[in-house]
């Protein structure tokens, strides 16, 4: 159970800190609502969620941090389809998920594939909305801005493509008498 303080990851709104809970009138008595303040530096809106569906709500209070983020990243990444239609949807079904590591190894696939091919619109769209989710919740976790964030979020990124590039490059053979 969640309590006051936790610092969460809402499925829609990202990371976020439980900043109080608050009782209001609904109907003939009252509900409780948690109050989920959105960590992200441009808005700081607030979330509420009601008690009794705070459990279905698909919070996780396991947040990505940089070292889970490198690992996963270092993995190999998967091979996108050449088929837009076949490689969309795979797109879309892992940006859905509600798992840390399929949007983080879907992050590695996409910067994968621009490596050797272009971006669609809507792939590109889909890479910086992983991007920003990935920095926010890397921001809350690490408790820095998303400024921090973004600069170690590149970083990992340049790195774990760089590995993959080197990975995958055929080793010249040494020429005889070397």
């Amino acid at each position: 159970m969640v309590k006051v303080g936790d610092l969460v990851v809402h499925p829609r709104y990202g990371a976020a800190i439980i900043e109080n809970v608050r009782t209001m009138k609904a109907g003939d008595g009252t509900k409780r609502y948690f109050c989920l303040r959105l960590a992200s530096d441009k808005d700081k809106s607030i979330v509420m969620i009601s008690e009794e569906a705070i459990e279905d709500a698909g919070l996780r209070t396991q947040l990505l941090t940089a070292r889970t983020i490198r690992k996963i990243m270092r993995e190999t990444p998967t091979d996108l389809d050449e088929d837009t239609q076949s490689r969309q949807g795979y797109i879309k079904t892992q940006f859905q998920s509600d798992d840390p590591h399929d949007l983080v190894s879907l992050l590695r696939d996409i910067y994968w594939w621009d490596q050797d091919n272009r971006l669609s619109q809507s792939e590109n769209k889909t890479r910086n909305a992983l991007l920003d989710t990935i920095e926010n919740e890397l921001a809350a976790s690490q408790g820095v801005n998303t400024s921090v964030a973004h600069s170690a979020l590149h970083e990992i990124i340049e790195r774990a493509m760089d590995e993959h590039v080197a990975a995958v490059q055929p080793v010249e053979p040494a020429e005889i008498g070397d």
